[in-house]
């Protein structure tokens, strides 16, 4: 209950409801839609691959998460032709000592809003990606759940908030490559 009355949890609140002001996007779907059936794709790369993508992202001096979360901003806008919309990705929502030795999964989920503009490189855009997440984990503690609440109309429940969600796991599987 002190983050809900702290300054902080004001400057959290403040951040995410002006990243929804004046969205063009359409947020709200039917409940009867089959907008909201979602399906699960999933990759995994071969090693070689893998090590190739790592020595690209050193010399560019970008994450791997970056690079695959712009790469899929890009397919998104593309493939949609949306210039404006959300991309949610699940965050660890673990905040301190308190927490650190509690069982249970602590997950939160992070929306990163892009407004495209289509000016900037591939290089560029990954910058500009990557201090649009630091940006969105900076203000991570204001739950999800509650921002759902904030921006829902008193009579309506159907409001999402992000139009794909990207989760990336960096670690070798022991089951054979996809890609």
């Amino acid at each position: 209950m002190e983050y809900e009355s702290s300054e902080r949890y004001k400057k959290d609140k403040s951040f995410w409801l002006k990243q929804y002001k004046n969205s063009v996007a359409n947020y709200y779907c039917d409940k009867d839609s089959e907008s909201r059936q979602s399906k699960r794709l999933t990759y995994v790369l071969n090693r070689d691959l893998c090590d190739k993508i790592k020595s690209f992202c050193n010399s560019q001096d970008v994450s791997e998460y970056v690079l695959f979360f712009s790469a899929l901003a890009i397919k998104y806008f593309k493939t949609t032709q949306k210039d404006e919309f959300f991309i949610g990705t699940p965050i660890l929502n673990r905040y301190g000592k308190k927490e650190e030795n509690m069982l249970g999964v602590f997950v939160n989920a992070v929306t990163v809003r892009f407004k495209m503009l289509g000016e900037d490189t591939f290089y560029s855009f990954c910058d500009k990606t990557a201090d649009n997440i630091l940006s969105c984990f900076r203000h991570q503690k204001y739950h999800y759940t509650q921002l759902l609440k904030d921006t829902a109309s008193a009579n309506d429940d159907n409001i999402k908030m992000f139009d794909v969600l990207f989760s990336f796991c960096n670690f070798f599987l022991k089951r054979k490559p996809v890609i």
